[in-house]
């Protein structure tokens, strides 16, 4: 292996931007899925059975990634926060996306500063 790419996640903004770019690829192939379910013709059946529930599943991974970027950039938050010498550049998400109910109090709290 080489170096770089044993330091891919060396740091928690590092695991971020790479929890944002793998959205990223979630959405663009779940957007394909749904033109293949578009384009299905009536007579396949299973397929289009199969399609859906690719398409469930894909919905069930980008929730977690979502929740996964919350938790990790509440995180980088908190670090900052016990840091107070050392600036840490976190990346914003989407706030509205969060449903869980122990994230929902760090996202208070991030908004509240």
């Amino acid at each position: 292996m080489n170096e770089e790419s044993n330091r891919c996640f060396h740091t928690m903004e590092s695991a971020l931007e790479y929890l944002l770019l793998l959205d990223e690829a979630v959405a663009d192939a779940r957007h394909e899925l749904e033109q293949e379910v578009a384009a299905v013709n009536g007579d396949g059946a299973q397929r289009m059975e199969a399609l859906r529930l690719a398409l469930f599943q894909m919905g069930k991974l980008s929730t977690h990634i979502r929740k996964s970027q919350c938790i990790l950039s509440d995180l980088c938050l908190v670090r900052s926060l016990l840091q107070p010498a050392t600036r840490v550049e976190t990346t914003t998400i989407d706030d509205g996306a969060v449903e869980d109910p122990d994230t929902q109090f760090l996202v208070a709290t991030r908004s509240a500063l």
